[in-house]
């Protein structure tokens, strides 16, 4: 009995060691694709910010793309911000997605602006 529960512990002790801090420990970046779609009137002339998870800001010029590279897998939060008042994101803002290692993730947008009162 005692051999058998050394020979368990022993195994589990190896399956244990070959553990890292998750799956990012290891793994190479990613990239995030932002595509920014915008149609209607009087389009926003300053364009918007992509932010990603609070801190990585931005500016895109209306109908134009950015890419964040060099990002450990995971979920990340992109928002689109800096939207003019004539003009709602049509889609879930902020959204997330899932960063994979080596690989590009795409996230859009589409905005829509209508002309404001006057104009």
């Amino acid at each position: 009995m005692r051999r058998s529960f050394l020979g368990v512990y022993s195994m589990l002790m190896l399956l244990g060691s070959g553990c890292g801090d998750g799956p990012s420990a290891f793994s190479n970046p990613g990239s995030i694709e932002v595509v920014i779609r915008s149609q209607g009137e009087l389009l926003d002339p300053n364009g918007y910010q992509v932010v990603i998870d609070g801190s990585l800001t931005r500016t895109v010029e209306i109908n134009s793309s950015t890419e964040f590279g060099g990002l450990p897998p995971g979920l990340y939060s992109i928002e689109l911000a800096g939207v003019a008042s004539n003009c709602l994101v049509i889609e879930e803002n902020p959204v997330t997605v899932l960063v994979i290692s080596d690989k590009k993730t795409l996230g859009s947008f589409g905005v829509e602006c209508l002309a404001t009162l006057g104009s």
